[in-house]
């Protein structure tokens, strides 16, 4: 008879993670769930999460742990979070909080646990490459396994996972991978779980969408200051609310109030352009605005290189490439990788490269490493 493995499943108390854990249980996995406690300044729509979560776990039968890392969250994301944006770049918060809580942690509870894997609700998927007859390595090597795109294109979330190591990916499993939202939605009402389906988790999940300014006046105070707004020779445009509420290449909330006669854009009063984030200076407190050519470019300079491929990139290989989680990925030709640094060019000219931001690597549905945009 076949030993049940034990899995440590993250339980954050929406579908996806709930869906998760009861296929895993159907596949008779002894599972276990565990919540993690990330912020105290939102605590009502924490515990109203831990109870769907606890419900879940109820249901399936199933034990729930309760882990308290909302000091290290604070540490690592929020703290990051603000820096980023005091330092004009765009941060996203999901790939650190993957790479530094959820999955550091899940793996350092899950051998405490005597659990012989860990698994999420992510839309991604994990394969393990066949093993070459002649290779000595045991069916254990965690050079073996890769991270690929999930079944749903538009959902895949495997470009926030660009950060986990190869001897991660070995202890992982996704249960969604196989499955459309849609899919993961008619699964969430057939097992009768209760849990609201319709509800979505937040891109920033530590910002209530209604406290967001509240939230920069406390953590961030100078950058939700009135400033100028001016054009790439320093005149004077208009005003912006505060930095904080801006990313390249935005248009919204910026060309309404702006003088449509600088003849550095080329303006013309009765048929305007379009006016559009290209640039944002923190030191002087400045929105730098231009035009949609503007924000083009063909190449990428990036740091803190994680290449979860076996080997290192080498200068001359073209790949695929996302510049940001919505993007659509481009063919790029790898022009210089050195200590962790890496400069690519792709093909056709690509619109608003923000710093911050995580450019990721892609062979077909290969996801082969990602670093941070400078």
């Amino acid at each position: 008879m076949r030993r049940v493995n034990k899995v440590l499943c993250a339980m954050s108390g929406g579908v996806d993670s709930s869906v998760a854990a009861t296929l895993l249980k159907q596949q008779n996995f002894d599972v276990v769930g565990i919540f993690f406690e990330t912020q105290k300044y939102t605590k009502k729509r924490l515990n109203q999460h831990k109870n769907n979560a606890k419900r879940v776990c109820d249901k399936l039968d199933i034990p729930f742990y309760i882990f308290d890392v909302s000091k290290k969250f604070k540490q690592e994301v929020i703290d990051y979070f603000i820096l980023e944006y005091e330092a004009g770049r765009t941060p996203n918060p999901c790939v650190v909080c993957n790479k530094k809580i959820k999955f550091k942690h899940l793996v350092n509870i899950a051998k405490k646990l005597k659990c012989d894997k860990i698994a999420t609700g992510h839309y991604a998927r994990i394969k393990r490459k066949r093993q070459n007859a002649k290779c000595k390595t045991t069916t254990k090597n965690s050079k073996l396994y890769q991270l690929l795109k999930c079944k749903d294109k538009k959902k895949d979330q495997s470009y926030f996972l660009w950060q986990l190591t190869r001897r991660q990916l070995s202890k992982i499993i996704f249960p969604l991978g196989d499955y459309t939202k849609s899919e993961v939605k008619k699964l969430a009402k057939r097992f009768k779980l209760p849990i609201n389906t319709k509800e979505e988790s937040q891109d920033v999940c530590f910002i209530p969408s209604v406290d967001r300014t509240e939230f920069m006046r406390t953590h961030a105070e100078k950058l939700t200051k009135s400033g100028n707004v001016v054009d790439k020779a320093g005149n004077v445009l208009g005003r912006h609310k505060g930095l904080c509420y801006y990313t390249i290449g935005q248009r919204k909330n910026l060309g309404g109030n702006l003088k449509f006669k600088i003849s550095n854009l080329k303006f013309d009063k009765r048929r305007p352009k379009k006016v559009f984030v290209v640039e944002l200076d923190i030191s002087k407190n400045q929105l730098i605005a231009g035009e949609e050519k503007d924000l083009y470019s063909k190449i990428v300079e990036a740091d803190k290189l994680n290449w979860i491929r076996t080997g290192q990139p080498k200068a001359g290989l073209i790949i695929n490439a996302k510049i940001r989680y919505a993007h659509k990925s481009a063919r790029c030709k790898i022009i210089k990788v050195n200590k962790g640094q890496i400069k690519v060019k792709f093909n056709k000219p690509q619109r608003a490269i923000s710093p911050g931001q995580s450019i990721v690597f892609y062979q077909k549905d290969k996801l082969l490493g990602g670093a941070i945009i400078k």
